[in-house]
């Protein structure tokens, strides 16, 4: 829910092996003790951006979730990245453009459940700045006069510009409130 924060590097390696520092142009996976940027998950790519800190630019192409931990991947871009204080910053554009996939994947899930039928389950998604893809389950191909009623609703839900609450909830009470 942020796009900057005050962070510390924890843990920085290179070639997989701890490092008091990584040198610009050195590909590095770094902790943070907290972040801003989104992992990888669930079918929606990572936050990219930037950790900057004392004369150093690292740019973040890259989160993974491991074991808990956020793993954080990318290249210096300037000057001499060592743990630390530091500051983080996820590509703004990037995030709502990816934001707006993911909220369109939700529109989409309810449309094929009105129009196609409720058996139409979600299977798998890719969720990016640049595209979303959305796998269903249906016994046979989707008419084309269905994708059309399908894609009318969504761009007619999109065109009210209603407003987005996030609200996080254990999964049997959000599923009480209808959540798929």
């Amino acid at each position: 829910d942020q796009l900057t924060a005050p962070v510390v590097i924890t843990l920085i390696e290179v070639e997989g092996k701890e490092s008091a520092a990584a040198a610009q142009g050195a590909q590095v996976r770094f902790a943070l003790d907290q972040s801003p940027f989104y992992a990888e998950s669930g079918g929606q790519v990572a936050d990219c951006g930037v950790v900057e800190g004392a004369g150093f630019a690292i740019a973040v192409s890259d989160v993974q979730k491991d074991d808990g931990l956020f793993v954080h991947i990318g290249t210096v871009a300037k000057g001499t990245a060592k743990p630390g204080p530091a500051t983080a910053r996820v590509d703004a554009e990037r995030r709502r453009d990816t934001t707006r996939h993911h909220s369109a994947t939700h529109l989409l899930h309810a449309a094929l459940a009105q129009f196609v039928g409720a058996h139409g389950e979600q299977q798998g998604s890719k969720v990016s700045p640049e595209e979303l893809r959305f796998d269903v389950n249906n016994p046979k191909a989707i008419e084309p006069a269905q994708l059309q009623q399908v894609e009318a609703w969504v761009n007619q839900q999109i065109a009210a510009k209603r407003a987005v609450s996030i609200r996080e909830l254990p999964i049997d009470e959000a599923r009480k409130l209808g959540a798929k």
